[in-house]
């Protein structure tokens, strides 16, 4: 294993720390910590998006120089302030006198979080492969960036198209790529480790925020930190015992079809040992733990996906949003920033409002369906502080709620305004989620140590309390909240109904669309059968309703209150409402999905459990860390209550540490294999002669230093076509169909393509291959035994007259053949006449 490439990524990654850490000192400079550990992750979104920027507008070049530029205008924008300003340079110093202590213990844990990981990203086996994530899709783009000369970049999938997704991530990845000089493919495995390291440093430092605010001694919120970092990032679901305990027998087949886990091995004999059974690949099992059935009772093909920050970084897959979550936790720093502004009864600068919206609105260039939840979380801290320090909220409090959200959303537009030009999206609007509910069993497999834990935290916050009446208002929202989401279902429904009615009438597609879910019965008999189902199983809704019920009472409780006539009012617990937040819209988030997702191509919830599940994990999971050392040093209970729920919280969070430790043994083969961070290592060795082909394109293959086209043979999704576009970033006139589709919300492109590029491979007649060539402006063509089994299949068709022999020759007798393998060459289209 090759060891300058981690140390370049942890040396630059540094950089970017150093070079925006005045801005990130002044910015929080309402926090204890000052933003210190999430300054690295501030100082890569605030330098690459300059970068981003300027070669959007056409001012910078895709170049190394063009990101080192970025970051000296960050670092002088920054470090002159300092210079210029003794207070600052003063204040600077006290800080770092103070708080060096805490720095070191974040830097340290980022040090091992990154080596470690690229230790297993090396021993990692199943690198970049079509299959078993999208590592095809994400090396393609990362290459697309590399070799666009200025944004947006170019798509390999789609010749003469940028890319339309949220593709910031990837910038990030190759401005890193580019400062540190490594291959993609290296580049491709060492981002893995750095998100993982970044996540877990910037956990850390959001923790430690918080318990700092609440006075702990400074061993506790160290210890607590890294309690965070474990929860959001170190940490399984309860899927890897489960298999553990099965395989080595201690868990009942009758149980395990109980729980009824997709692919859960249960009609496999146990193997005796607590390795599950299933090959490397069981922990894979753990992203499917939720089974949806249809109105008829049966399991639907598409099971949601439920994901969490240890599975993506295990997967490695670099997907947006993976890449978004170092981004994420500096949002909820953010919020957390504004709620104590909101406290201390200060407005923040126009400076702080144009940064926070810049950095808020990246997330919607990364993972655009982060952006409402953290402008949500936002907007609703800044509530949160105007309550707990004033104890009541007024109309001017929700015009400046109404003030920051306009702005954000403006900064959002403005800001990314280049990103926004060219993006298209599969979105098609909202639908109530019609199916029978989740399972409360299945959720707490995958959630189960977070709500024990939120549980037990919020009857304790309660339990603390002296107001009278607090018992009773709880029940009071309780009965709010299921009155409340009843409704609010039953309204959606209704509007749901209504507009199905309305389309059928007119022919519309979405009769077709949702007819398979309506098990052939009348509008009115599914309604029916669908509250049905919910009544048969309520005790999902009825456990998120009461905890939800508990941490809306205690926000509602958390105001300034004076024990004694004529005390002035004493306010709450510096951290705890906005702990309380954290943990209801987690819990919110995930509970929404019971009832409505975000129609796409797929046409069921799958990717909104993906999307809301994982960033429900992030905020229960940091709220958790801090109720966690909450419950241990503030007691609310008796001893031998508190002592029983911390042994059982202690024995759920010790089931969640099985999957981490069992999967990671089986993702490296117990670190057995030849360690390597080229993750383009396998595809070399399996597939010799098309990475000849792609060596030979990456350093031969521009035109007059132009980008050329690519022709080869298109794929749906998931398949080995559209490998060479994939490994080199140079557009091919068509890839993974399928994904564009997906990307860009139809398939009209696709379309017009894909029969000029079936007539190009088939047909004899070399004229008419030349011009179809010439129309799609290809410079180069790929003919392999991949594009030979391309042809065959097409000529295999009985209506197609065409001989796949004749077909090939053709290429010989009109382009030029200018790299040959044993069975593969590529030719240039010859360049058409003026």
């Amino acid at each position: 294993m090759e060891w300058m490439p981690v140390f370049l990524w942890w040396f630059f990654s540094t950089f970017f720390g150093l070079a925006v850490f005045p801005l990130t000192f002044e910015f929080f400079r309402t926090l204890p910590e000052r933003g210190a550990a999430l300054a690295r992750a501030m100082g890569l979104l605030l330098a690459v998006y300059l970068f981003w920027l300027g070669s959007s507008l056409q001012f910078l070049p895709n170049t190394s120089g063009a990101v080192l530029f970025s970051i000296a205008l960050v670092a002088v924008w920054g470090w002159v302030r300092v210079w210029r300003d003794e207070q600052r340079r003063q204040s600077l110093k006290d800080f770092w006198r103070e708080r060096w202590r805490t720095i070191l213990v974040g830097e340290v844990l980022f040090l091992l979080a990154f080596v470690g990981w690229s230790v297993v990203r090396a021993y990692a086996i199943g690198k970049i492969m079509r299959f078993g994530g999208e590592k095809f899709m994400e090396i393609a783009f990362l290459n697309g960036v590399l070799n666009s000369p200025t944004f947006p970049p170019l798509d390999p999938w789609l010749s003469d198209f940028a890319i339309s997704y949220y593709y910031f991530g990837y910038i990030i990845a190759g401005a890193l790529v580019k400062l540190s000089g490594v291959l993609s493919a290296v580049g491709f495995d060492l981002f893995d480790a750095l998100l993982f390291a970044l996540t877990l440093q910037g956990a850390y430092g959001v923790v430690f925020n918080l318990v700092c605010l609440s006075k702990a001694n400074a061993r506790a919120v160290a210890t607590a930190g890294v309690l965070g970092a474990v929860f959001v990032a170190g940490m399984g679901n309860l899927e890897g015992l489960l298999e553990s305990l099965y395989a080595r027998g201690w868990l009942p087949q009758s149980f395990a079809r109980w729980l009824n886990l997709p692919d859960f091995p249960f009609n496999s004999p146990p193997v005796g040992s607590f390795m599950p059974s299933g090959g490397g690949w069981w922990w894979w099992r753990a992203s499917r733990v939720l089974t949806d059935l249809d109105l008829s009772g049966n399991a639907i093909n598409l099971n949601p996906i439920t994901e969490f920050p240890f599975f993506s970084f295990l997967l490695g897959d670099n997907h947006p949003h993976k890449m978004a979550l170092p981004f994420v936790l500096l949002a909820v720093l953010i919020a957390l920033h504004f709620y104590r502004l909101a406290r201390e009864d200060r407005l923040p600068t126009w400076m702080e409002q144009g940064l926070a919206g810049l950095m808020l609105g990246s997330l919607a260039f990364l993972n655009t369906w982060d952006f409402p939840i953290y402008l949500a979380l936002l907007l609703l801290a800044w509530l949160a502080g105007r309550w707990s320090a004033q104890g009541r909220l007024t109309r001017e409090h929700g015009l400046e709620v109404l003030r920051f959200g306009g702005l954000f959303v403006l900064a959002l537009v403005l800001f990314y305004l280049p990103f926004w030009a060219g993006f298209a999206s599969q979105a098609g609007g909202i639908l109530p989620q019609i199916f029978p509910p989740t399972r409360l069993s299945q959720y707490s497999v995958m959630f189960g140590h977070f709500l024990l834990i939120l549980l037990v935290f919020a009857l304790g916050v309660l339990a603390r309390r002296d107001e009278r009446g607090v018992w009773s208002l709880f029940l009071r929202h309780w009965l709010g909240w299921m009155v409340g989401i009843s409704l609010a279902y039953l309204a959606l429904l209704g509007v749901a109904a209504l507009a199905l009615q309305i389309n059928a009438a007119r022919g519309g597609e979405w009769s077709a669309f949702l007819h398979p879910y309506l098990v052939s019965q009348s509008l009115g008999q599914t309604l029916l059968l669908v509250l049905s189902y919910r009544l048969s199983n309520p005790w999902l809704f009825l456990v998120l309703t009461f905890l939800l019920g508990m941490l809306t009472t205690g926000l509602m409780f958390l105001r300034p209150s004076a024990t004694n006539e004529g005390e002035e009012p004493r306010a709450p617990d510096d951290a705890l409402p906005f702990v309380l937040l954290m943990a209801l819209l987690g819990v919110a988030l995930t509970f929404s999905v019971e009832f409505l997702y975000l129609k796409d191509g797929f046409g069921v919830r799958m990717n909104t459990v993906f999307k809301f599940y994982f960033q429900g994990w992030v905020l229960m999971a940091l709220a958790s860390a801090y109720a966690l050392w909450w419950l241990v040093n503030r007691p609310a209970f008796a001893r031998a209550v508190r002592g029983l729920a911390l042994g059982v919280i202690t024995l759920s969070l010790l089931g969640g540490m099985v999957y981490p430790v069992l999967a990671t043994i089986s993702r490296t083969n117990a670190f057995q294999s030849t360690p390597t961070l080229d993750a383009a290592s396998e595809f070399r060795m399996e597939n010799p002669e098309d990475w000849e082909i792609v060596q030979w394109l990456n350093a031969n293959g521009k035109i007059e230093g132009r980008v050329p086209i690519l022709l080869e043979a298109p794929g749906k999704s998931y398949t080995y076509e559209g490998r060479i576009s994939a490994f080199t970033g140079y557009p091919a006139v068509l890839g993974w169909a399928i994904h564009e589709m997906q990307w860009r919300g139809n398939y009209n492109e696709q379309g017009k393509r894909e029969p000029d590029i079936e007539t190009i491979y088939t047909t004899s007649d070399p004229d008419l291959a030349l011009a179809l060539l010439r129309k799609w402006r290809v410079d180069y063509v790929i003919l392999t035994n991949t594009e030979r089994t391309y042809i065959r299949d097409l000529c295999s068709q009985p209506e197609r007259a065409c001989n796949p022999s004749q077909a090939e020759l053709k290429f010989e007798n009109v382009l030029i053949p200018v790299f040959r393998t044993a069975t593969g060459t590529v030719y240039r289209v010859p360049p058409s006449l003026p």
